[in-house]
């Protein structure tokens, strides 16, 4: 295959090795076998790094590989960080909404049509969004 050049601005490649970093993460952090599945991934990725500046990423004589900094992971992990918070916000409503609606409606969910569904849920997903708001855990108990 054919070698594709690019060229960036400084600011560009720094969203590139953070949107690289970000993806990798992903990737990563949902497979056991990442090493094996993304290759190809990780080779980019040293591509990459290999291009960045040494406050960004460092090469280890060890493994010959490029990691990035301490400074510039933990940049990325408060991203990360407001996105985990973020999805566990979004997710948790829509979740129990769906346990509800499943409870209350049983079979009859498989004959309505996929708009009466999402209405239902979204009445659903209101009212815990709303407690959430108002009292975020406080007042979730298992029984």
């Amino acid at each position: 295959m054919e070698n594709i050049n690019l060229s960036f601005t400084e600011d560009q490649f720094k969203s590139l090795t953070r949107l690289v970093f970000l993806g990798k993460w992903m990737l990563e952090s949902n497979h056991v076998d990442f090493e094996e599945k993304f290759k190809v991934e990780q080779d980019v990725e040293q591509i990459i790094f290999k291009n960045c500046d040494e406050n960004v990423c460092e090469y280890s004589e060890e493994d010959a590989q490029f990691y990035p900094t301490i400074t510039f992971e933990d940049e990325m992990h408060i991203l990360i960080e407001y996105y985990d918070q973020d999805t566990f916000w979004q997710e948790l409503p829509e979740k129990l909404a769906f346990r509800d609606l499943y409870l209350k409606m049983g079979t009859k969910l498989d004959v309505m049509t996929a708009e009466e569904k999402f209405l239902k849920l979204s009445e659903y997903m209101e009212l815990y969004m709303d407690e959430f708001d108002k009292n975020e855990l406080n007042n979730l108990v298992i029984q």
